[in-house]
């Protein structure tokens, strides 16, 4: 062999067992006076707080088999990108840039590393992407962060002991709980002035919150309330302190969690459960007693799936005896709905609540004219009231009408007072919100009955109050396995009709499921499903799709 072709030779030879080394330049770790450690960079003037679990405070150089296949999933550029710092769960990495962000969610930060600010926090928008390596077991969480028209890229992960239920957007949920998070890079405040900036933002509308958390990409992440309850922390400090369990008590029942619903609900009211009141009908009665009117008001606790699922059983009843009008506050309307009865999430707030929904669609099969009367107006109850007359017996004074109310908008003083005034009919009101302030009996199970309360309770003044504690799954026809590969980390089933979401989705809204069933740590999950075909999602704590499934139901 010449030497010209030894020369090439060994430049093949060294570039084919290239190492990745870890850029030491300027980079130093330090403690505090407290014992904090810190990884400190003065050539990219970056500072942040870390644990180190090595015998020393020696910055790793070269990288190990398992951390070079981590780089490789996260689309490490040997090239143009620089490791920072290597740790046992963790990496810190220099992008020159990213590519293909639209894998990618924004995520704003809620900083609780800076304890100084209880009541605001630093508005950091951050690129996230979740990786999951199969044949390892093994969760990556790669952050992308902007860093001087470059990026951040911190790389955590875990292949044993990942625990789904925490939130990794919450630092206070990393370095609290769980061990392998406490292992984590938060970045201190001197990386966030150098690089961000500060932004202090007031605490807004709880909806916010919320809304961030529950719309992942073009699904819902029925997990939004367990992810919401730990920054819970600023708004029970806050004006908003009552409204934020309200909303956080409808989460919990899209959630298929009614128990945590009621929990939060009644630690909201403060009221003990009594049962001063005295039976004066059922089921069978009260049907006799609609059947007699011309309209009928129904109210709901808007956490409270089962209220809905009492219209649901009554549909073909009402429609056998002439009911042909549904109003419902909870609907908005659109082109899409009118045509197809197909819902996104464009009709209403609570349309994401399965049981609501498939009450509209079976509504709408039956031939029912179903339509949405609310409005946010000051004058709210006198428009619905309009709006329901407009709709319905201004149209056809023979109209026989159901209404679906929230709450108090029943009462005579009220939404129901104005309508009767309006069309000269006294409509037949019934509330099932009573129940629950007053007449609660857990072991009686899928019943519903006519109640009347002693005449010192308050109340709406409605003419019928019931006890509703039916059963939302009666039977179940389907049962669908939850993958191995996957089990660990699934928590919620999502089903939707698959003409549905596929229609829904092409017109490019949100659509909503005919199904929401949390796994609970269970290998399978029961369905109660019509005939058809449906696709199934295997979300994990994070809205994250795990697995996606087609199943027909025969």
């Amino acid at each position: 062999m010449n030497k010209t072709n030894l020369i090439f030779c060994l430049i093949f030879l060294s570039s084919c067992s290239t190492k990745l080394f870890v850029a030491t330049d300027n980079a130093h770790i330090i403690s505090d006076s407290k014992g904090t450690m810190y990884y400190s960079n003065n050539h990219y003037n970056f500072h942040s707080e870390i644990n180190i679990e090595q015998d020393n405070n020696n910055i790793d150089t070269v990288i190990n088999k398992r951390t070079k296949r981590i780089l490789q999933l996260a689309k490490f550029n040997k090239k143009q990108d620089t490791i920072l710092f290597t740790g046992r769960s963790g990496l810190l990495v220099l992008k020159a840039n990213a590519t293909n962000l639209n894998k990618f969610k924004i995520i704003n930060l809620y900083d609780t590393v800076l304890s100084k600010y209880p009541y605001n926090y630093w508005k950091v928008n951050f690129y996230r992407q979740i990786i999951i390596d199969k044949k390892h077991k093994t969760y990556i969480i790669n952050d992308l962060i902007p860093f001087k028209n470059k990026f951040l890229q911190k790389l955590e992960y875990n292949e044993t002991d990942y625990n789904a239920y925490v939130d990794p957007t919450d630092l206070n949920d990393i370095v609290s709980y769980y061990n392998f998070y406490i292992k984590s890079i938060p970045q201190t405040k001197e990386t966030y002035l150098s690089t961000l900036g500060k932004s202090t933002v007031k605490f807004s509308n709880p909806f916010d919150l919320f809304n961030n958390l529950f719309l992942k990409d073009t699904l819902f992440n029925y997990n939004a309330a367990y992810n919401a309850q730990k920054k819970a922390y600023n708004y029970y400090s806050s004006p908003n302190k009552d409204f934020f369990r309200q909303i956080l008590a409808t989460y919990y029942s899209l959630a298929d969690n009614s128990q945590k619903a009621d929990s939060v609900w009644f630690s909201l009211s403060g009221r003990k459960d009594t049962c001063d009141c005295r039976q004066t009908g059922a089921y069978n009665d009260l049907l006799k007693i609609i059947l007699q009117n011309q309209v009928v008001m129904f109210n709901e606790a808007h956490h409270v799936p089962t209220h809905r699922l009492l219209l649901y059983n009554m549909l073909d009843t009402l429609y056998m005896q002439g009911f042909r009008y549904l109003a419902l506050e909870a609907l908005t309307s659109d082109s899409i709905f009118e045509k197809t009865g197909y819902l996104s999430a464009d009709n209403g707030f609570y349309l994401p609540e399965p049981t609501l929904a498939n009450t509209i669609r079976k509504a709408y099969k039956l031939g029912f004219q179903v339509f949405g009367y609310d409005s946010m107006d000051k004058n709210r109850d006198s428009i619905q009231a309009n709006n329901i007359y407009n709709q319905t017996i201004k149209k056809d004074s023979t109209a026989k009408v159901i209404v679906w109310a929230g709450w108090g908008h029943i009462d005579r003083h009220a939404m129901a007072g104005k309508f009767e005034k309006i069309s000269g009919i006294k409509s037949l009101t019934i509330d099932q919100t009573r129940s629950y302030n007053f007449c609660r009996k857990d072991n009686e199970k899928d019943i519903v009955y006519i109640f009347q309360p002693t005449s010192n309770t308050r109340g709406v003044g409605a003419d019928l109050y019931l006890f509703n504690n039916l059963n939302l799954f009666e039977k179940y026809n389907y049962t669908l396995t939850i993958p191995d590969d996957v089990s660990e980390f699934c928590k919620m089933v999502c089903i939707y009709n698959e003409n549905e979401y596929y229609f829904v989705r092409s017109n490019n809204k949100i659509p909503v499921p005919c199904s929401v069933v949390a796994t609970n740590g269970n290998e399978s999950v029961n369905l109660n499903l019509e005939k058809g075909i449906y696709i199934a999602f295997l979300q994990d704590n994070f809205g994250n799709t795990l697995k996606k499934y087609r199943l027909t139901v025969k």
